[in-house]
């Protein structure tokens, strides 16, 4: 029992500070291509504030989901039967 649940929270870490990690990856190129755009082009300053503040909510609801299925994931380990590599050896 404690096999599985162990197997349990490693996937469900491993999972979220996958979807974590990427989804600030993301966010920090989405803002450092605006910043660029802007110093490029200060006309462009207005729509841009206006597409991240509309991005704001699919990333917010595209975070959730990817922790939601982090969890599946886990779940889905913990029952999962694990082998271990010695019960796989023949006698």
């Amino acid at each position: 029992m404690a096999d599985s649940w162990d197997g349990f929270w490693e996937r469900l870490v491993v999972d979220a500070v996958a979807v974590v990690v990427l989804a600030f990856t993301v966010q920090g190129l989405w803002f450092g291509l605006a910043d660029l755009l802007v110093r490029w082009n200060v006309a462009e300053k207005s729509s841009l504030v206006a597409a991240s503040a509309r991005l704001g909510y699919v990333w917010v609801a595209t975070i959730v989901a990817g922790l939601a299925l982090s969890v599946w994931r886990a779940l889905a380990a913990r029952k999962s039967p694990r082998r271990s590599p010695a019960a796989s050896k023949p006698s």
